[in-house]
């Protein structure tokens, strides 16, 4: 889907909001229709606004009252459509041509996805040649030491992407562009952030959302007590999180499909047969949809210990986890210790707690 962001930057001065309108001028061609939306910060969703036809030498026009700064989405047809962050009242001209085009009396133009896939670029994409020939050879030793690498290029890349959005400021902008932030990688700036904006905008709805988002957030951070849940293992047996209350257990997110997971498997095997004695558990938790995959690739990987599969994300959607692989290192109390670590970081942290 060819999908474009456009950004209008309108800035108004203090916490108030000014009643006005916003007024949008949207021409162009090759397509029938526009449709309008609105985002809805309570829904975390857009909601219908209006449809219009579109003709190409008449120009639509429309306004909405403006009340703070929100989100527009203009779908042109099925696979194309462009965001728009509207800082503060005034004129909005938008056409489509072979590209959109954006105009605005005091706006500016700022696709964020975009920079994030430049960035991308310039970290990753001589290692990804490299992940790929690995990939091709079923190479997992050379996939392990990738993901290290990776791991290292990961940390110059969020704090590329951080520097980013702080220059946005609170906005509307900068509220769309955290999206694209983890929950867990990047929580001190999503709290950071929040602060700001609860500073500038404190009645505003993208504030109210991005409190609430952090709020969750801070549930599964480490020193929380993990979300408990109830779901059936490979063999239909009842399993809650609270079974392993009194032991240190890791809560490992994973997939058939996800090639660091199975690369980082033997390893995690090795510290599961060396400190199960002592009392560690491991509960690996799929994101497999389709059930033979996952059983194949638990006997192929020869995991000795729990598996369940949650194939609507529920759990995962619990635990905020959005990329694989993902873990939580639980304490006898329930509370997360750690989160996302290496078979060999696992390994240093119970040499520490177990001995």
């Amino acid at each position: 889907m060819k999908s474009l962001v456009f950004f209008l930057g309108l800035f108004l001065a203090g916490s108030a909001f000014a009643q006005s309108e916003a007024r949008f001028e949207v021409s162009g061609v090759g397509m029938d229709e526009v449709q309008v939306l609105r985002f809805d910060f309570a829904r975390q969703d857009y909601v219908h606004h209006s449809t219009f036809r579109l003709e190409e030498d008449k120009p639509i026009l429309f306004h909405d009252d403006f009340r703070e700064p929100t989100l527009y989405q203009f779908r042109f047809g099925p696979e194309q459509q462009v965001e728009v962050a509207v800082e503060g009242p005034g004129l909005f001209k938008l056409c489509k041509k072979e590209f959109f085009e954006l105009e605005a009396d005091a706006g500016s133009i700022a696709d964020f996805g975009r920079a994030i896939h430049q960035l991308s670029d310039h970290y990753f994409s001589e290692l990804k040649v490299e992940y790929e020939a690995a990939v091709e050879k079923q190479d997992m030793e050379k996939l392990a030491l990738l993901e290290k690498e990776k791991d290292e290029l990961l940390l110059q890349f969020i704090h590329d992407m951080e520097a980013a959005v702080r220059q946005m400021g609170p906005s509307a902008e900068a509220y769309q562009a955290l999206s694209f932030f983890d929950s867990h990688k990047n929580f001190g700036f999503l709290a950071e952030m929040a602060g700001a904006f609860e500073k500038q905008y404190p009645q505003a709805g993208m504030t109210k959302a991005l409190a609430h988002r952090v709020k969750r957030a801070a549930l599964v951070q480490q020193g929380a007590l993990a979300p408990d849940f109830t779901t059936r293992d490979i063999f239909s047996e009842a399993v809650a999180l609270s079974d392993y209350r009194g032991t240190y257990v890791l809560v490992d997110f994973w997939a058939s499909w996800c090639l660091p997971c199975l690369a980082e498997r033997p390893k995690l095997v090795e510290v599961y047969e060396s400190r199960r004695p002592q009392g560690f558990h491991i509960l690996s938790i799929s994101l497999d949809e389709e059930a033979d995959k996952w059983e194949a690739a638990i006997a192929k990987g020869q995991m000795p210990w729990r598996q369940v599969r949650d194939a609507d994300g529920a759990i995962a959607g619990l635990y905020l986890v959005s990329s694989l692989p993902a873990n939580f290192l639980l304490g006898p109390e329930g509370k997360i210790l750690a989160k996302n670590v290496t078979a060999e970081q696992l390994e240093a942290l119970l040499g520490e707690l177990l001995n």
